[in-house]
């Protein structure tokens, strides 16, 4: 049992501090046992929380927000990665990349920029993907926009052939490397 009574506070008055890390991992577990802890420690006023879970968040772990939880996120996603994938925006992505490399699996990085940029090329060559969300769509269309077709293309090419690289081997540059050698050129 975590919280052992109603007024939890240190010797000083000072509010007790619990500190949880991979909660998620033990949330799946004992979900019930865990969930109704949780509330009990959210609820008490004298108690703040120190999450600290591997790129989760509340969210995820279906919690409601609390003044008193302090949550630590990452300070950059892939999603800002793609964000950058504009001409003119060269130093942020590369920026971004190197922060997201650390945390991320390269080829994930590597598939969704594939991903997003062919996205990009089909709008901005006027082509119409199949299903795809409204609001990715829309903010697509306004990156493809910023970019010169033949650029664009040259840009995709460019993420096929680190692909084919990096699967024979015959370059002695790693994914994120590549990545940030091809956006040198085209960003």
């Amino acid at each position: 049992e975590v919280l052992k009574n109603e007024t939890d506070v240190n010797l000083f008055g000072e509010p007790t501090i619990y500190l949880t890390q991979n909660l998620l991992a033990y949330w799946g577990k004992q979900k019930k046992k865990a969930a109704d802890e949780m509330k009990k420690l959210i609820d008490n006023e004298g108690i703040k929380i120190i999450n600290w879970e591997d790129g989760k968040s509340l969210y995820d772990l279906k919690l409601k927000p609390a003044q008193h939880i302090k949550e630590f996120k990452p300070d950059t996603s892939i999603f800002d990665l793609q964000d950058m994938l504009i001409p003119g925006k060269k130093i942020q992505f590369i920026d971004r990349l190197n922060k997201l490399k650390q945390s991320q699996d390269p080829f994930l990085l590597y598939s969704l920029i594939h991903k997003h940029t062919r996205l990009m090329l089909l709008l901005n060559t006027r082509q119409e993907p199949a299903k795809i969300n409204p609001y990715v769509k829309t903010k697509a269309a306004g990156q493809a926009r910023q970019w010169e077709t033949t650029k664009l293309k040259q840009f995709y090419l460019g993420l096929s052939k680190i692909d084919q690289a990096v699967k024979t081997s015959s370059t002695p540059f790693d994914i994120p490397q590549s990545l940030e050698i091809l956006a040198c050129y085209y960003l």
